[in-house]
């Protein structure tokens, strides 16, 4: 029991309810910033996971899109040259 109290019952409830009293409210920002904590470190291991998907996305687009530039411009390049084949005959 802590000695700064009077021995009497009412004043030593009193001084216990303070004593808890600071103890919860320790205990409650304590555990404040292990939440803080978490939350920092949960945002941080979701980035981490999001940004390598959204490279492969960006990856495979632009994969796509050179695949689709490149029958476009073979489609465009056959049909030029059978055109041109088409004015010398």
């Amino acid at each position: 029991m802590n000695h700064a109290c009077s021995s009497t019952l009412a004043q030593e409830l009193a001084c216990d309810a303070r004593f808890l009293a600071r103890i919860n409210k320790t205990l409650a920002t304590y555990e404040r910033v292990a939440v803080e904590k978490q939350k920092g470190q949960i945002a941080q291991a979701v980035n981490s996971l999001v940004r390598p998907t959204k490279m492969r996305r960006v990856a495979t687009s632009a994969r796509s899109l050179a695949v689709v530039t490149g029958i476009l411009l073979t489609t465009l390049g056959v049909g030029a040259l059978m055109g041109w084949m088409g004015l010398l005959w």
